[in-house]
């Protein structure tokens, strides 16, 4: 019992809690802050994505360097057809194995690179005398192996099951005045007739790509060739327009739907060269096809150069500076900033 200075009972004060008004009020100043902060929170994500994704080019342009000082060259293009012209649609006798397979040992993945028969690999080794590696037992088997270093962690289909079809290889023949794509690709449940292999849907993805060039080795185009043309042995010292001037690998997040789901996945094993021919890379788009190069991030896409910086290029750049002066490794324009 609680007394007054009176000597008389009294009654202890009761204690008071929120009215509906004042929680409600508490919620709301509550959603606010987090309304103001979740944007910061996501920037600061994205921003640490986009370091990741510097990063993994880096190390790309890093594991370039490193092969040419063990062979004397660059590593090749993919190996397409050795006809005339040079990059015709292959046959099925060609390996059609991309850059990415050469550069597995300079990138912490040497056991999975000796799984592959070196034919496979070799430029000297011409169709008939190789294997399309969707049907080659090794190739077939590491092309199912995740290369963290391969994908760019803002891309958010990354670990998506394509709808379409899984891009096994990227050709382009020679038309009248330049050349025109070509995709060599699987629908996801394809099975090669081998019992040992795997389907499509197995295959992992790559978001980077080199740059084969505006029309890659085509006649007429060849000041505009880029450093992963097919079967190509370019030597850094080639490279006449200087390497901090000449792009090496780019970004690709492969074909999206207009419902924005993923329609063409890029196989490591086989899709990594593209040509600049089809236009401006495109930014976080919400359809895309698997020609262009293409980003996951807003407003920019990151490009390894042939130097081994990395650089941002802006999506409202300049186009020809894109698409010719640097995608050419030898076709004399200056550059300038970009």
């Amino acid at each position: 019992m609680v007394f007054s200075r009176s000597g008389f009972p009294g009654v202890s004060p009761a204690r008071r809690g929120f009215t509906l008004i004042e929680l409600l009020v508490v919620i709301a100043i509550i959603a606010v802050l987090i309304a103001l902060l979740l944007p910061a929170v996501q920037q600061a994500r994205e921003s640490a994505r986009r370091t990741q994704c510097r990063n993994n080019l880096k190390q790309l342009a890093l594991a370039v360097h490193n092969f040419e000082s063990t062979y004397g060259r660059l590593p090749s293009g993919p190996l397409n057809d050795a006809g005339t012209p040079a990059l015709a649609h292959p046959p099925s006798t060609a390996s059609r194995v991309s850059t990415l397979v050469h550069l597995l040992p300079y990138m912490d993945q040497a056991p999975l690179f000796n799984t592959i028969d070196p034919n496979q690999l070799n430029p000297d080794i011409l169709p008939p005398n190789q294997t399309n590696w969707f049907w080659d037992a090794g190739c077939n088997r590491a092309a199912a192996t995740l290369i963290p270093g391969f994908i760019c962690p803002s891309d958010s289909m990354a670990n998506q099951d394509p709808t379409a079809q899984v891009v096994i290889g990227l050709s382009w023949i020679q038309t009248s005045g330049g050349g025109s794509r070509s995709l060599s690709f699987f629908a996801p449940t394809t099975v090669p007739t081998s019992a040992t292999g795997l389907p499509a849907s197995s295959f992992k993805r790559s978001n980077y790509a080199m740059f084969a060039g505006v029309y890659g080795d085509v006649s007429g185009w060849g000041l505009y060739k880029g450093i992963a043309c097919n079967r190509s042995k370019k030597r850094m010292r080639d490279i006449s327009d200087g390497t901090s001037n000449v792009m090496m690998f780019g970004e690709q997040i492969g074909g999206i739907t207009t419902q924005g789901s993923l329609a063409s996945s890029m196989s490591w094993m086989g899709a990594s060269a593209k040509l600049t021919f089809p236009g401006m890379f495109l930014a976080n788009p919400a359809t895309a096809d698997a020609w262009r190069f293409s980003s996951a991030h807003d407003g920019m896409m990151h490009v390894a150069m042939c130097d081994g910086s990395v650089r941002v290029l802006n999506a409202n750049m300049n186009t020809t500076v894109f698409q010719y002066y640097l995608a050419g490794a030898s076709d004399g324009n200056n550059v300038g900033e970009f």
